[in-house]
């Protein structure tokens, strides 16, 4: 399949087409193109370093990352060595027309979209040891169910990572708690239908922003930043929410990757997330 292209606010935004499915991936094109090696520059250093981006359930690239760019600056470290290449979870993306593609033929995993993230690597000529590079090195940063989904592709043979920044991984299974809550809010979710229910939104918004942290205190999540995400949310695809969601509260217990990352690793997480002691866990195991 042809790969599209198209811009959407500052960003050029490709359509990459993986193992399951197409996959949005945003980013800076002045910046890409400072950074991408190709077969006129091999053995050349990149003025950029490639940082893979992937975003928590209930938020897309855009406002789970926009804020934290914006407010680096671009004279930052940060922007100025790297050139961030947002993933968009399947259907998740800004104005999405289309839910989950049909090839993941059944349930998506985070395991799968770990996968789609070799085939993004592939396409920007990443991979480390393939022909098309100079073995690139990428850095990446996740948060939420965006850093177990890093962490899982990762730990993979022969992926680019050389290091990765985890806020708030899932390095366990979902315990009773989570469980009950998911299946109330698929039945919100299937009500809903087009549009995330006030209910749903704040279950999501507690997962994000953590009911008992200053800014959710009441359930009020009064912030700038807060209301605008809870906006975004209500307008995504509950389809696609939900398939995202699902492979979160499915996920697998992921305490022996903690073992076998080799690159560098920072994994972080705030007092109040409801991921924290799933972080204290996995860094003990590093």
């Amino acid at each position: 399949m042809s790969h599209v292209w198209y811009e959407t606010y500052d960003l050029m935004t490709v359509q990459i087409s993986t193992r399951y499915g197409n996959l949005s991936v945003s980013y800076d094109q002045s910046h890409h193109a400072e950074c991408t090696p190709d077969e006129t520059n091999i053995g050349k250093r990149p003025k950029r370093k490639p940082l893979i981006t992937y975003h928590d359930c209930g938020t897309n690239h855009r406002t789970c990352f926009s804020s934290f760019f914006s407010c680096l600056g671009k004279e930052h470290e940060m922007n100025k060595k790297f050139c961030a290449y947002h993933v968009d979870a399947p259907g998740m993306q800004d104005g999405s027309v289309e839910g989950v593609p049909e090839e993941f033929e059944g349930e998506v995993t985070l395991d799968k979209l770990a996968q789609q993230l070799e085939d993004v690597s592939d396409f920007f000529g990443w991979t480390r040891g393939g022909t098309k590079t100079n073995n690139t090195e990428v850095f990446a940063i996740g948060v939420g169910s965006g850093a177990t989904v890093l962490s899982i592709y990762a730990n993979r043979f022969a992926n680019p990572i050389v290091g990765v920044i985890l806020v708030s991984p899932m390095s366990r299974q979902a315990n009773y708690a989570e469980w009950m809550y998911a299946k109330w809010f698929r039945v919100k979710c299937v009500r809903a239908r087009k549009r995330v229910s006030e209910s749903g939104a704040n279950h999501l918004m507690g997962r994000l922003f953590s009911k008992y942290g200053s800014d959710g205190f009441a359930g009020k999540f009064s912030s700038d930043l807060a209301l605008t995400t809870r906006n975004e949310m209500q307008d995504m695809r509950v389809d696609a929410l939900l398939a995202y969601y699902d492979a979160t509260v499915n996920r697998l217990d992921n305490t022996h990757i903690a073992h076998s990352l080799k690159c560098r690793t920072l994994i972080l997480a705030g007092s109040e997330s409801p991921w924290y002691n799933d972080s204290l866990h996995m860094n003990s195991r590093r």
